[in-house]
């Protein structure tokens, strides 16, 4: 009987230290489960339940079920299996760390009200997945969680206060929304990275930050609008993006745009910063060469609200606010030539980068430093000069400007040149600098300087006569200057004007004469035309012969006729008839037919337009005049004549 009451006073003690739950009381036992039915021991593929979480379903197949009481659903617990649907029990409390990772016939989950959260790579790689419902119980949504997964949209309520970085990387959403009264303050890190069928978000007014690369390749995304209380939009947060608009609410308080924020957005045409920006990192609107082909890049200008204390914009280029930084020229500017205000004291990294319409840049003599990659990918850009003030040149700073030939130093010593600077440029390219100049050093075979020739001091010009007379090149002083003009060459028929600067132009150079790029350079000969003009046709006082019966009348001749000329006017029309008259071919009957024809030689200076004549640009324009008189009655038809003249379109 003692020992009967010591066991019952034990049991009683025991039973009254214990507390139950309704979970407690309803997890099924340890035990292997068959996946179908999710019963212990039951027939088919099974899985492993123990102390309440489910673990080792990759076996399973088709439509799962688990028990009530369950509680969890572990780490690899579906992983890779070949399931298409699950049916989950109100207690379930969490979905564990890659549950259900590349599960790729998943095509249905309901995730109960009881779930909080949803761990690390939870549904990665379910592509099948198109949609799913995220209870208002879910306070957290693990890294990676639906990496790859085949969500097309998904509302993220408000009782989500944490979501991992790279939450919805890669996966196949269009739509994304945030339920009102949102607990989140920001969009963490690549959280929609790839997403590359992403067209429409919507962030709360309540987000203060727009994480590192959080929208990064996400070429559907067209427009977004960036909320009044967002303080910062981190490094590469729109990198490669497809937007073509960006708005940022009225009374913004963003403060920083990070580094390379909007690199390679090559569809967006034109930005405006708000007054409250204070740092904007490096390359932040650079149109990188190596994410955009050529050709696509959009943007032309970049403006800064006026009232920003720390930047502003001038012609749509970046600057600070004192514009001693040039912080970024926009690609797509349709200049060809640019010349940097005076007073710029440093040409920031990539400012220049991939702006492939760009012949031309001036360097004015206040500038010190060409940051890394400055001109990366100037394609069209010829030569440069590299003014004396300049000493440092970054890593990479011509890298890929393939026809950049001439590069001309014209300081004492070489600046300090980084990694890379000249790779890429054209294979003929050459440094020409001042007699004497120290620290242009070359060596191997061929010689080369940070990979380009050096032309110690032979700064030459070359003349293009342009059909002229040939006109030897010179060579002139350190100092950069043709000190005066060559002999001027001869061209019959013509008048030399000048030279020129450009194959083509029209200002005229002066002597002593400055070229914008001493190495190399190329003046161009101007030619005026002689206009040729024809003496008047003699005064003819007699009246006409007597005709015959079997020839009609002459037209009557004037006692005085108007003097005829062969100059004609460029872009013009003339009819056969009128020019025929103009240059004086003349025709008997008011009836006779006149037709022209253009010698292939000057159909760059007119051409024949139906039965006109079309006069195109200055030069000389040789054509042939038909006439055909009637046939007279009862007799022949006359024999055409035909009438070769040169004219001089001016």
């Amino acid at each position: 009987m003692r020992r009967l009451a010591t066991v019952v006073t034990t049991l009683a003690l025991s039973v009254s230290g214990m507390v139950f739950s309704p979970a407690q009381a309803n997890v099924p036992v340890d035990g292997d489960y068959n996946c179908a039915g999710g019963v212990k021991d039951g027939a088919g593929t099974k899985y492993t339940i123990t102390n309440g979480v489910v673990s080792s379903g990759i076996s399973c197949t088709g439509a799962v079920v688990i028990p009530a009481g369950v509680t969890g659903i572990g780490t690899y617990a579906f992983q890779n299996s070949s399931i298409t649907s699950v049916t989950i029990p109100s207690s379930m409390t969490g979905l564990g760390p890659r549950a259900f990772q590349d599960a790729k016939a998943l095509t249905s989950i309901t995730i109960p009200s009881s779930v909080t959260s949803i761990g690390f790579r939870t549904f990665s790689g379910t592509t099948a997945l198109t949609s799913i419902t995220i209870p208002s119980s879910v306070t957290s949504i693990g890294e990676s969680a639906f990496h790859g997964s085949g969500i097309t949209s998904i509302t993220i309520p408000a009782s989500v206060t944490g979501i991992g970085v790279n939450a919805f990387t890669n996966s196949q959403l269009t739509t994304v929304e945030f339920a009102s009264g949102s607990s989140l303050t920001g969009i963490p890190a690549n959280a929609f990275a790839e997403a590359s069928k992403l067209t429409s978000i919507t962030i709360p007014e309540t987000f203060t930050t727009i994480g590192q690369g959080a929208f990064s390749n996400t070429p559907a995304l067209a427009s977004i609008t960036i909320p009044a209380n967002v303080t910062s939009i981190e490094q590469g947060a729109f990198v490669n993006s497809g937007l073509t608009t960006i708005t940022f609410a009225s009374g913004s308080k963003l403060a920083s745009i990070g580094q390379n924020a909007f690199v390679g957005s090559d569809r967006l045409t034109s930005i405006t910063i708000p007054a409250s920006v204070i740092t904007i990192g490096a390359s932040a609107f650079s149109n990188n060469p190596f994410f955009a082909p050529p050709g696509t890049l959009s943007l032309t200008a970049i403006d800064v609200d006026p009232a920003n204390p720390n930047y502003k914009s001038i012609d749509g280029v970046l600057f600070d606010k004192d514009a001693t930084t040039l912080i970024q020229y926009p690609s797509r500017k349709s200049n060809t030539t640019y010349s940097i205000p005076a007073g710029v004291t440093s040409i920031g990294k990539e400012a220049f980068s991939r702006s492939t319409l760009l012949t031309s840049v001036t360097i004015p003599a206040s500038v010190a430093t060409i940051a890394e990659s400055a001109f990366r990918g100037t394609t069209s850009l010829s030569s440069v000069n590299i003014p004396a003030s300049v000493t440092g040149i970054g890593n990479n700073a011509f890298f890929g400007a393939s026809t950049l030939a001439n590069i001309t130093f014209t300081g004492n010593a070489a600046p300090t040149i980084g990694s890379g600077a000249f790779t890429g440029v054209a294979s003929s390219a050459k440094a020409c600098v001042k007699t004497g100049a120290t620290g242009f050093t070359t060596s191997g075979s061929p010689a080369r300087w940070n990979g380009i020739g050096v032309n110690d001091g032979a700064y030459m010009a070359s003349f293009n006569a342009n059909g002229g007379s040939t006109v030897a090149g010179v060579s002139f002083l350190a100092n950069g200057q043709i000190s005066s003009a060559p002999t001027e060459p001869t061209k019959a028929g013509h008048t030399f004007a000048g030279w020129t600067a450009t194959d083509g132009g029209s200002t005229i150079v002066t002597f002593p004469h400055t070229p914008s790029a001493t190495c190399g350079t190329t003046l161009h000969a101007k030619w005026d035309l002689i206009p040729v003009v024809n003496e008047p046709a003699p005064l003819v006082n007699n009246p006409a012969p007597a005709v015959s019966n079997s020839a009609p009348a002459a037209a009557s001749t004037s006692t005085a006729q108007t003097a005829t000329t062969n100059v004609v006017s460029a872009k013009a029309n003339y009819t056969a008839k009128s020019l025929a008259t103009q240059v004086g071919v003349t025709t008997v009957s008011p009836k006779a037919t006149v037709t022209i024809s253009v010698a292939k030689s000057s159909k760059k200076f007119c051409t024949k337009s139906g039965s006109k004549l079309k006069t195109l640009k200055a030069g000389s324009c040789v054509v042939t005049i038909t006439v055909q008189e009637p046939k007279p009655k009862g007799g022949k038809k006359p024999k055409a004549t035909k009438t070769t003249k040169t004219l001089v379109v001016s």
